[in-house]
C-alpha cells in the first residue's frame, strides 16, 4: 500500500513547477507587523483617553460633593440660628452633630463627619471658624461664620476652591489657592464646576 503524499506544512512556500524557486504565497509576516503597529497606537489611544476621562469624571464628582457640602453646611448653619437665636451661629459645627436630646449644643443638624470645625472628605479639605460674636449660648449669639473647601492636592482632587460665609454664597476659584469673600460667586459669569456624568 502507497502512503499518500507528504504535504507541505502552511509555512513552507510551495517549489514552483519550473525552475525550483518557491511561489509567493500570501502576505510576508513583515507586512503583518506594519499592520500591527497601527492597531496597537490606537487601542492605547483609546485606553489613555478612557483613563482621561474617568478621571476627569471623578475630578467633578469631588467638586461637586465639595459644593454640596457647602451648601448643607451653610442650611444647618441657619436652621441652628434660628432655631436658638440666643446662641445665632455656634462656636464650633460640633453643636450641631446628632447627639441624644436636641438642644444649642447638639442640634442634630448635621452627621458627625461634617459636625467638626476642620476634617476632610472626598478630596478636600474644609475649615470652619466663627468671626463675629461668640456663638457659646452664653456671651452674644455668633453673627458671622467662614467656610472654605479647598483640595488637598490642586490637580489631582479637585480643581476649585470654595468660600462661603452667613449670606450664604459660594464663591469659588480655580487659581490654585484658598478662595475668599473676593472671589466671584458661582453663576455671576464664572464658569462653573464641571458636572459629573451619569
Amino acid at each position: 500500500m502507497a502512503s499518500p503524499p507528504k504535504r507541505p506544512f502552511p509555512s513552507e512556500p510551495k517549489k514552483a513547477e519550473r525552475g525550483g524557486a518557491p511561489a509567493k504565497r500570501g502576505l510576508p509576516l513583515r507586512y503583518l507587523g506594519y499592520a500591527a503597529v497601527p492597531i496597537g497606537i490606537v487601542v492605547l489611544l483609546t485606553v489613555l483617553a478612557q483613563r482621561s476621562a474617568r478621571e476627569e469624571n471623578l475630578l467633578a464628582v469631588k467638586t461637586t460633593l465639595a459644593r454640596d457640602s457647602l451648601r448643607t453646611l451653610n442650611m444647618a448653619l441657619v436652621m441652628h440660628a434660628s432655631t436658638y437665636p440666643e446662641c445665632g451661629f455656634p462656636d464650633s459645627l460640633a453643636d450641631l452633630k446628632y447627639a441624644g436630646t436636641p438642644g444649642p449644643q447638639q442640634s442634630g443638624l448635621l452627621d458627625p463627619t461634617l459636625a467638626q470645625d476642620n476634617f476632610t472628605k472626598s478630596g478636600y479639605s474644609f475649615a470652619y471658624r466663627l468671626t463675629g460674636g461668640k456663638g457659646d449660648c452664653q456671651a452674644e449669639p455668633g453673627t458671622n461664620y467662614e467656610l472654605a473647601a479647598r483640595p488637598l492636592q490642586y490637580g489631582s482632587t479637585g480643581r476649585w476652591s470654595f468660600f462661603t460665609d452667613q449670606t450664604g454664597v459660594i464663591r469659588a476659584t480655580t487659581e490654585g489657592r484658598e478662595a475668599t469673600a473676593d472671589d466671584p460667586p458661582l453663576g455671576s459669569g464664572t464658569p462653573q464646576p464641571p458636572p459629573a456624568a451619569e
